[in-house]
């Protein structure tokens, strides 16, 4: 998430400025109240002379004073809300601050609540993130509004869809530009997808994959902010396998992610208890949809432990999770690292440590996200250094466990441990990577997923580039 920007010098001398005003018109206010009317600065002089003739006008008008003294107190406490508000927008326009001049106190007290429901939201999410880090979410995740988090991503594809008589025109070239990408990935087999939203039902995950042209995708088995969510009910199962096969999309080709919640490292017993009833409910979910992967984050030691007794845990609650479930692969992913040691999936050699302690290795796999390679370290940006790394991989874990890609470029720089994703050409890491990913061999028959942003939120943008990815290949 990223931090609130703090005010310039312009903007706390506009807002300061602004403040006095507020107190004033408040002041004014106040008068008017108790006079019937507003008076006229050059009628003040006027009044306070008359009074000083009467001992008890002037007493009067002293009492006057002090209660719409008080009065302004109260509002400028009120005011303070709109500087509060008007720092977190940014806003330096006069214009603004007069017309939040004239802003009711039920209208501030409003805006106030939004901003509280905000963060409350804000902190829930952040509260369980085991990684220590903020991932693209999709990934993604600045500071973000209610429902548009990495279910955040609900793609819809053409906003026309609703309108009557657009609808089939969207429909026939949706279907068109799918089935162009879909005779693409069957000859190259290189399955691209995005992940995308699945609020309404875990059915619309489908279309929302099939309206950007994807062959393949990732979702959200559930609420991934939450501990607790409902079944999932048969019929939404059954839709999603229907539309599945409708859309011609192969069960091989979805790639779940897993809650942020989850920290199956974490040294705490109750808290990885709960952890893994978490893991272990979406392992089910993913099994009921008869779909083979599941990818998630290893975790962290929170500095509480070491990286042998975080991966310890990590490989301890992977083995009951598999002894509860019968047939999906727990697909472990690589991390950028964040600041500090407690993150573990840095390095390949935390993959390796983790697939050697697992009983049933048939059931364990791992999803290489390029943005966090390159965070950590690993350097992707050239065919000739992307093919020092798969070297790496292919000695240290094995080519044999590769069940997955995460397809992101990189806002931070080289090494930086920061996980920022950017889209495609767009960041540090430059499209080489990704020609050499759409035409090495070794990358077929795996979901390949983008994460990257999409700020119009309506999936364009993933419909862009899984085209672009599509057109590096001959």
């Amino acid at each position: 998430m990223q931090p609130t920007a703090e005010p310039h010098g312009d903007e706390v001398t506009a807002l300061t400025q602004g403040a006095v005003s507020l107190k004033e018109t408040g002041t004014a206010r106040a008068k008017k109240g108790r006079g019937g009317r507003k008076r006229s600065s050059s009628a003040e002089p006027q009044s306070s002379s008359a009074s000083s003739s009467s001992p008890p006008s002037k007493k009067k008008k002293k009492q006057k004073d002090e209660a719409e003294q008080q009065q302004t107190a109260e509002i400028g406490k009120e005011n303070d809300q709109d500087q509060t508000d008007a720092k977190a927008e940014g806003d330096t326009n006069s214009q603004q601050q007069q017309s939040s001049k004239k802003k009711k106190a039920p209208k501030r007290k409003a805006g106030g609540k939004k901003a509280k429901d905000a963060a409350e939201e804000k902190d829930e999410t952040a509260e369980g993130e085991g990684e220590g880090e903020d991932d693209s979410a999709p990934p993604a995740k600045k500071s973000r509004k209610k429902d548009t988090t990495k279910e955040k991503k609900e793609t819809k594809f053409d906003r026309s869809m609703s309108t009557k008589g657009a609808a089939s025109v969207s429909l026939e070239k949706r279907e068109a530009h799918f089935k162009a990408l879909q005779e693409k990935a069957q000859r190259t087999r290189k399955f691209l997808g995005a992940h995308v939203g699945m609020s309404g039902g875990i059915e619309n995950a489908v279309d929302n994959a099939f309206n950007i042209g994807g062959q393949a995708f990732a979702l959200f088995l559930k609420n991934q902010r939450r501990w607790d969510s409902p079944p999932m009910p048969d019929k939404n199962a059954q839709a999603f396998g229907d539309l599945m096969e409708k859309r011609q999309i192969q069960l091989s080709h979805v790639l779940p992610h897993g809650s942020y919640l989850i920290n199956l490292a974490n040294p705490d017993a109750e808290k990885r208890k709960k952890a893994l009833e978490a893991f272990i409910d979406d392992l089910q979910r993913a099994e009921k949809l008869n779909v083979p992967l599941y990818n998630f984050h290893p975790g962290s030691t929170v500095n509480q432990c070491t990286r042998e007794e975080g991966i310890a845990n990590i490989v301890a609650s992977m083995n009951e999770a598999i002894s509860q479930t019968s047939t999906v692969k727990l697909v472990v992913e690589n991390m950028a690292g964040g600041k500090g040691e407690s993150v573990i999936g840095k390095k390949l050699e935390d993959l390796r440590d983790i697939i050697a302690g697992i009983q049933d290795k048939s059931r364990v796999g791992v999803c290489l996200d390029t943005c966090h390679l390159f965070a950590a370290g690993y350097d992707v940006r050239t065919r000739e250094s992307f093919a020092k790394v798969m070297a790496e991989f292919e000695r240290v874990v094995g080519i044999e466990y590769l069940s997955g890609m995460h397809l992101n470029d990189s806002k931070a720089d080289f090494g930086s441990g920061t996980d920022r994703h950017e889209n495609i050409g767009h960041g540090k890491i430059g499209e080489e990577c990704f020609r050499f990913v759409m035409e090495d061999p070794r990358f077929k028959e795996i979901p390949l997923v983008l994460e990257t942003p999409d700020e119009s939120n309506d999936g364009k943008t993933w419909a862009r580039e899984i085209k672009k990815l599509y057109s590096f290949i001959p």
